[in-house]
């Protein structure tokens, strides 16, 4: 007699994207440094997501780099994470755009990482929108599919 084996739907190892975005930041920080350019990090502890840490990683970095390198010095980068039901939310943003009104930008106007950026975005079956302040800022905004039973992870990790 066999069995069937059934396997859950989010059978992609979990993810807290929050120590990825602190070590992301943590691991730039000198190069924000050397910019004279300051990171924040405003992310929820247990932000889970399903896939590839790594993968994550480098998308991450590739955005925070992307911003870094079009802020002026003076200035900072914030990273802001939020847990909707459905999906979450991590913006990379020069502090310029995260108040003003912004308009749509295509990411080949802003950066020649554009190629890598959608390959690793499609990788992670995420949405990736740029847009532009009104006082030049760029902001990435990165929306995942949060990880199913993520709750789950949240209180068993805690």
């Amino acid at each position: 007699m066999s069995e069937v084996l059934q396997f859950p739907a989010h059978a992609e190892p979990a993810v807290d994207l929050s120590d990825v975005v602190q070590e992301v930041c943590a691991a730039l920080e000198t190069q924000g440094l050397r910019r004279q350019v300051e990171l924040e990090v405003d992310v929820p502890p247990y932000t889970m997501v399903s896939g590839d840490r790594e993968r994550f990683r480098r998308l991450l970095e590739l955005l925070v780099t992307t911003v870094l390198e079009s802020t002026p010095p003076g200035r900072s980068v914030v990273v802001i994470g939020s847990n909707g039901e459905t999906a979450v939310e991590l913006e990379v943003a020069d502090c310029r755009a995260v108040l003003a009104p912004r308009r749509p930008v295509e990411t080949t106007e802003a950066t020649g990482r554009a190629d890598e950026l959608r390959q690793l975005t499609a990788g992670c079956g995420a949405e990736l929108r740029m847009t532009q302040g009104a006082g030049g800022g760029l902001a990435w905004t990165l929306r995942l599919p949060r990880r199913p039973g993520a709750e789950n992870d949240s209180r068993q990790a805690a």
